[in-house]
């Protein structure tokens, strides 16, 4: 997405410039229930930001790379950065997980299963690495030019699939099968550039979805049996990546351009 890094950092010249909130163009968050926290990851200031119940904001890590896409499994809290992958243990904040991926074009997204394998988009190399993480080995999970600029993931624990949605001019929804990379479906639509990618306890989906020219964002909700999306939000703040709380039954929403991240019941979004 170094189209929409740029722009990005472009605005954020006007809105964060002699501001001291912590959150510089933040790219993706998540929560953490022991510590009753949300993790966020910062574009610009290159680290990762702790946002406490009280809403009180720490560095929890400093990182010498754009922050990208985050997850928990278990204890250790996962971000992209760069053509890296690291792990932090989140009791002590130490560093307990490295793996560089050179081939790897532009890495984005990522999500974790119940084994704790990794799974992480490369947007610009049009395919998805799978990550063992105690052997601290990757591997190419697609075939070749399956999807189309992959972005958002989602691991559906119950189907044992993974869901990921494409950043294109006309974006669709694909599942996987991780036993041998197929593609077994693909929901296309009219909308345009998908980013974040998210499942609710009803099953329901919401996903991120830019304009043309990368400067306003639609939030869409796809119900388990509806035909088309249903837009719940749009606006200029740059909604980006998503993450479901099943903990709080909510929809943690990241507001890139205004430099906030938002947390809200989904039935209560509009």
């Amino acid at each position: 997405m170094k189209k929409l890094y740029s722009l990005l950092l472009f605005f954020s010249m006007g809105i964060f410039y002699g501001n001291a909130q912590k959150l510089e163009l933040p790219e993706s968050a998540t929560y953490h229930l022991p510590t009753k926290s949300f993790y966020i990851s910062n574009v610009k200031s290159k680290n990762i930001i702790r946002q406490n119940a009280k809403g009180q904001q720490t560095v929890f890590a400093h990182i010498d790379a754009q922050c990208l896409g985050l997850t928990i499994y278990k204890n250790t809290l996962y971000v992209v950065a760069d053509d890296q992958i690291m792990g932090f243990d989140i009791t002590s904040k130490k560093s307990v997980f490295t793996i560089t991926i050179d081939e790897a074009k532009q890495l984005n997204d990522i999500t974790a299963d119940e084994t704790g394998t990794l799974y992480v988009s490369d947007k610009a190399g049009n395919n998805i690495y799978k990550i063992n993480t105690k052997e601290k080995k990757f591997s190419k999970l697609l075939k070749a030019n399956a999807i189309k600029a992959p972005n958002g993931l989602y691991y559906d624990k119950t189907s044992k699939v993974l869901l990921v949605c494409n950043t294109t001019e006309n974006s669709s929804i694909f599942t996987v099968d991780l036993k041998d990379g197929d593609v077994i479906s693909q929901f296309a639509t009219n909308y345009t550039n998908f980013d974040g990618l998210a499942v609710d306890n009803l099953g329901n989906m919401y996903v991120t979805s830019w304009s043309k020219d990368w400067k306003k964002s639609k939030l869409l909700q796809f119900g388990k049996m509806a035909k088309q999306p249903k837009v719940l939000l749009s606006n200029s703040k740059g909604m980006s990546d998503l993450d479901y709380s099943p903990a709080l039954n909510k929809l943690i929403m990241v507001n890139s351009f205004e430099g906030t991240i938002k947390a809200e019941n989904p039935k209560l979004i509009k």
